[in-house]
């Protein structure tokens, strides 16, 4: 194992294109992995008690907290300074995306970036607001005739974790889930 001096982690910042800069900065200050900061929102920074939250990928992965030195607390703040709470920390502005690639779930100020599987399974659930619907049902719908392994349960966690602090819980139990919403939400 070897720890980059410090004029090596200078190089490497340099070396990267403005945006790639910002990623590898906050990577260098939190130890945080790519995918973590990349789902990361503005409101994950908390600048009151200098922490990051980062919410992994996998079975070994959990909600996080990152407190920061005080130079990252104030390349946080730098980062964030104006801009609305919902938005992604970190994006890459010069990438085609494909169109219908995914969706937006705008609550309230909130855009909550969507992939297009979590989007399909959402407009499922919204469909039946309120009623426990199972995964078989969500499965048939939405890809019929196909083993879909842990898709859905996969995909309801990730919804879970991307709409939790917006007013909107998703109760999982015995194969079927139920989508109940506070307040007032557009998709």
């Amino acid at each position: 194992m070897r720890f980059l001096e410090v004029n090596e982690v200078q190089a490497l910042v340099k070396a990267c294109n403005p945006e790639l800069r910002l990623l590898v900065s906050a990577a260098l200050f939190t130890g945080a992995r790519y995918g973590e900061l990349t789902k990361a929102m503005v409101k994950d920074f908390d600048p009151s008690n200098g922490s990051l939250r980062v919410d992994g990928k996998g079975k070994d992965s959990r909600i996080r907290h990152i407190f920061l030195s005080d130079e990252g607390l104030e390349f946080f703040k730098a980062l964030v300074a104006g801009r609305g709470k919902g938005e992604l920390l970190f994006t890459h502005h010069d990438i085609d995306r494909k169109a219908g690639a995914g969706a937006v779930a705008a609550i309230g100020e909130s855009q909550i970036p969507l992939s297009s599987t979590e989007a399909a399974v959402l407009e499922v659930l919204l469909a039946k607001v309120g009623k426990r619907i199972t995964y078989r049902l969500i499965e048939d719908m939405l890809w019929p005739g196909e083993n879909v392994g842990k898709r859905t349960v996969n995909t309801l966690d990730q919804l879970r974790r991307k709409l939790q602090d917006e007013g909107v819980t998703l109760h999982r139990e015995n194969e079927s889930v139920c989508l109940v919403l506070q307040g007032e939400h557009t998709w």
